[in-house]
């Protein structure tokens, strides 16, 4: 236990040695208790598999405890034309009671001079637990808000648990249903000659050849590859995902990643990643239905989705009758940000959120 008192000693600040896990896990879950349990572990593990390099780690210590982390984990990354060698930045966390003593500004620093070193052109995060302000003074861009899209799937089951069972709850009930048959009204089950969709347990090499015609229309995105998508999606024993893939013939037209959980009493369905081409909106129609038909089955509360808000997917979403969740409104979510080597990656197209495509999967 950290008493205020030890928060004198001086710090010290260190690349991570093996055996540090156990105590970011104590820190991870002092700082951020809801989100962080004995998995973390887990993911620690195996994030050490990366197979696109080493995982870059700093920790400050004090009197023997960890007191301050960052992570910079290496993926592809497309960046224009070419795909470079990047990073996400994770888990980055101070405890409480050593604020305002810069250990969040001289980890990143460090991290990211470590990254340098080790060819890493850019680096980004979801920075929804972090101050945006002080950030920017660090040379990190602030790039876009992160939209989280709601579907209700079951009104009353969501009213009930919040009002308990009553008139009030049915009353509020009904009166969702009714809205959302109004935003839906004119949907229509997308029909495409030949289209197959069927659950996989591993992406074969036709993800690649799909990754390769697709690749062009995105400006800024982590390179679905089949080393990346296996590694991510079919790697991970502590999670489960549902992935099913679209095609005709052999062709490959599209994929969907699908995870569920329970959360605040609600089970609820994440659409964890979305990728056809652009302009398929009905490849996108038939995975975004498919999607709710099997959150429905497995008795789902409600669907989120991440979805940055310049991009065709997030109109196609609200048209499907996804709702930007309300606090969004007043943007206390989600942001992405970067950072980024100047002298080898143009800061411009960095920072134009046009530019970017991102899904809740990059994020974990």
């Amino acid at each position: 236990m950290i008493r205020g008192s030890v928060t004198t000693q001086p710090l010290i600040t260190r690349p991570y040695k093996r055996g540090d896990e156990f105590g970011i896990l104590k820190l991870m879950k002092i700082v951020f208790p809801k989100s962080y349990s004995s998995k973390w572990l887990e993911h620690f593990c195996w994030q050490q598999t990366n197979p696109f390099g080493r995982n870059i780690r700093w920790v400050a210590e004090c009197n023997g405890n960890i007191v301050g982390h960052i992570a910079r984990i290496p993926l592809p990354i497309k960046i224009g034309k070419e795909t470079l060698k990047g990073s996400i930045a994770a888990d980055a966390a101070t405890h409480p009671s050593f604020g305002r003593r810069g250990i969040y500004k001289t980890l990143s620093e460090l991290s990211w001079n470590d990254a340098i070193r080790e060819g890493i052109v850019i680096s980004f995060a979801d920075a929804s637990r972090m101050l945006i302000s002080p950030a920017r003074r660090y040379g990190i861009l602030d790039i876009s808000k992160v939209a989280i899209l709601l579907d209700p799937l079951n009104p009353y089951a969501i009213i009930e648990k919040r009002l308990g069972r009553g008139l009030l709850a049915k009353a509020v009930s009904h009166g969702i249903r009714s809205t959302l048959k109004l935003l839906t009204i004119t949907k229509k089950e997308a029909k495409i000659e030949g289209l197959k969709t069927s659950k996989i347990s591993v992406f074969d090499d036709r993800i690649d050849i799909f990754w390769n015609a697709i690749a062009r229309f995105y400006g800024i995105i982590v390179a679905r590859n089949k080393t990346y998508l296996n590694w991510k999606y079919f790697k991970r024993s502590y999670l489960s995902f549902d992935v099913f893939l679209a095609e005709v013939g052999e062709t490959v037209l599209g994929y969907i990643v699908l995870s569920t959980r329970i959360e605040d009493r609600f089970k609820k369905g994440f659409i964890v990643d979305l990728m056809t081409y652009p302009t398929a909106t009905d490849v996108m129609q038939c995975l975004i239905s498919l999607a709710i038909r099997f959150f429905k089955k497995t008795g789902v509360d409600y669907a989120e989705c991440w979805m940055l808000k310049n991009t065709p997917c997030y109109r196609f979403l609200i048209r499907q009758g996804f709702l930007p969740h309300p606090t969004f409104l007043s943007g206390t979510l989600g942001h992405l940000i970067a950072r980024v080597d100047s002298s080898k990656v143009s800061e411009a197209f960095v920072r134009n959120s046009k530019n970017w495509y991102t899904t809740h999967g990059d994020y974990y």
